[in-house]
């Protein structure tokens, strides 16, 4: 989806630190070259300096162009260049059309006009550059969830991956990449949130060459849906009544701090051995008696001593 506001502001951003930095680039490079013309526009540029200098053009061109200085230049020329056109490049991606992938490289023709998990995502990718004949290339669809701790930042982490290998194919409307990815219906749907800390979904298919010494993914952003309630009714199903026991009891302590377990988070603890399902019920009470624990003592430290010594108090003055 193109957003016009992003690309705006990231086109402003890169040109400010491009620019700068290809000029210094440029005048480094000039001046490891013929040390006197670069003396002469770095003093122009000293000269017509709208800021207020710390000392003489003269002295500041001179140290300028000695080598302990133009190694940090040309480092900084280097990084502004760097960050520049990333971000130009990332403005250029956010005016492409949905279907265009990032760098320009296909466009992609889904077989399901609403792709949802629990349905395979089939289709083709239209090369936009024609490949060597026979060229293989990796197909990778992931699903990345990012979310914030509430003692860091923000995470991001892997919730599925596959990926394949597919040989470009020729046909009447040019070279194309087919691919089916079965995605299962316990997997999480764009944009599914399951606890408090901003926890989102982001599906994306990616693809480069596979035979590439230095891989340079050009990818598509993908929504997908999520899975009618009956399908992980069905799902669910297949869960054996001791498992299903453990799972419930670990999704109601989880339910004290989050929300409760997502179908891919079931499918994970379904597909743990007895021995590791056990451990995980463990681990998931721990929060819970680690809180009962400290409570209890909280209440004999503050209110259960205090009130015996008031009682002891009052004891021994009815005595006296």
């Amino acid at each position: 989806m193109r957003n016009l506001l992003a690309a705006g502001f990231s086109a402003v951003f890169g040109v400010a630190l491009a620019v700068p930095g290809v000029v210094l680039a440029l005048w480094v490079g000039l001046t490891v070259y013929r040390m006197e013309s670069g003396f002469d526009w770095i003093y122009w540029a000293l000269e017509h300096s709208p800021f207020t200098l710390s000392a003489t053009p003269l002295v500041l061109a001179n140290q300028a162009v000695q080598s302990n200085a133009l190694i940090p230049t040309g480092v900084l020329a280097l990084f502004l260049c760097w960050i520049g056109f990333s971000t130009l490049r990332r403005a250029r991606d956010a005016v492409r059309p949905a279907d265009e992938s990032s760098g320009g490289k296909a466009k992609i023709a889904l077989k399901t006009a609403a792709p949802r998990v629990g349905l395979a995502l089939e289709g083709s990718l239209r090369l936009l550059q024609d490949p060597t004949p026979g060229q293989v290339f990796r197909l990778e669809l992931s699903c990345d969830r990012t979310y914030r701790p509430p003692e860091g930042k923000a995470r991001t982490e892997t919730a599925f991956f596959a990926e394949q290998d597919v040989a470009a194919v020729q046909d009447a409307g040019g070279w194309g990449v087919p691919f089916r990815f079965d995605i299962p219906v316990t997997a999480p749907h764009t944009g599914a949130a399951g606890s408090p800390g901003n926890e989102v979904y982001g599906w994306r298919l990616a693809f480069y060459p596979a035979d590439g010494v230095i891989a340079f993914p050009s990818g598509f952003a993908l929504s997908l849906g999520a899975a009618p309630a009956e399908e992980l009714r069905a799902a669910q199903a297949l869960e054996t009544p001791e498992q299903k026991a453990a799972i419930e009891e670990v999704s109601q302590e989880l339910g004290r701090f989050r929300d409760p377990l997502l179908p891919h988070e079931r499918e994970q603890l379904r597909a743990l051995s007895p021995a590791d399902l056990a451990m995980a019920k463990k681990v998931a009470a721990m929060p819970a008696k680690i809180m009962t624990t400290l409570l209890k003592w909280f209440l004999i430290l503050f209110f259960a001593l205090p009130l015996l010594a008031m009682l002891l108090m009052l004891a021994v003055g009815a005595l006296m």
